[in-house]
């Protein structure tokens, strides 16, 4: 071969490994500093369990108006880490968040209205809130919204608007919205009944391990209303809710039994054994909602 070609080839390989241990190196330098940040900001602290130490740290970044930061200080002060609960200080850190534009502190401070924590009960105040979270993307704050016009807290009734938001929030996954938008169908609030709608809905919710999805999946094969009656089906969905400590959901599925075979029932409990949450479904929801073929 030529020695010139040779040569050639060797540098070729000897830059590509110069190259790959360069973005090596790169990925071990952008971890290092991610971990720096975290730490420096608290959020590592927080995730060990440090609350003392995550406090320390969160307070000194709130001073410089690093949103995340108050936003910790918020949910440490409502959930007692580190600290005694203390609903005041919630509202306090949450408030400075929420108006600097953080939709977590949004929809959290919204909650705190709703509820009457820390701050008289108000809810249109809350529907303030809500919606800020929500039109910047917030799953929870859209399903929180939806909730809000479904019973006409804050604002008028509308289960259109309610079914609007669920839509919003479903179609990012939430199983939560998932759930309310198949009991909607279900019973014809805001959009014609629709039992094939409320399975699909329901199953999304339901492969994601959310127990009411689950009890209600359960039911509707139990009953056969949007798919053909199927026991073996309804007494796994039942299985499963009970599992997670739904106890009508376990009474459902004893009473399915009694009309079961054992071979059923076996395979019922096979299904159930092997079943595994799924990812978020995201794919569903603009023909339920937006009727969207």
């Amino acid at each position: 071969m030529d020695p010139l070609i040779n040569g050639c080839s060797t540098m070729k390989k000897i830059s590509s490994i110069v190259v790959l241990l360069g973005i090596f190196l790169l990925f071990i330098i952008i971890g290092y500093c991610a971990y720096w940040t975290r730490s420096y900001y608290g959020e590592h602290d927080y995730g060990m369990g440090n609350y003392v130490g995550a406090m320390e740290k969160f307070k000194r970044m709130a001073e410089k108006d690093y949103l995340p930061a108050s936003f910790y200080l918020g949910l440490m002060y409502y959930n007692g880490q580190g600290v005694d609960i203390d609903y005041l200080d919630a509202v306090k850190w949450y408030t400075k968040a929420a108006e600097g534009g953080h939709a977590l502190s949004q929809n959290n401070l919204a909650l705190m209205y709703e509820n009457a924590q820390g701050v008289p009960q108000d809810y249109v105040e809350a529907v303030k809130w809500y919606r800020k979270a929500a039109v910047q993307g917030n799953a929870t704050a859209q399903s929180n919204l939806g909730l809000m016009y479904y019973y006409g807290k804050g604002v008028p009734q509308d289960y259109k608007e309610a079914a609007g938001w669920y839509g919003e929030a479903a179609r990012q996954g939430y199983a939560r919205a998932q759930y309310y938008l198949g009991q909607m169908n279900t019973l014809g609030q805001g959009m014609p009944q629709d039992y094939f709608k409320a399975v699909r809905c329901f199953r999304d919710a339901a492969e994601q391990g959310y127990t009411p999805a689950q009890y209600s999946l359960g039911y509707i094969y139990a009953s056969g209303q949007g798919v053909p009656q199927n026991y073996v089906l309804a007494h796994m969905w039942y299985n499963l809710a009970g599992a997670q400590g739904d106890l009508q959901a376990a009474k459902a599925r004893d009473w399915v039994a009694e009309k079961m075979a054992p071979s059923q029932i076996a395979e019922a409990q096979r299904l159930a054994e092997q079943w595994k949450p799924k990812g978020k479904n995201k794919l569903t929801i603009d023909s339920i909602v937006f009727g969207v073929s």
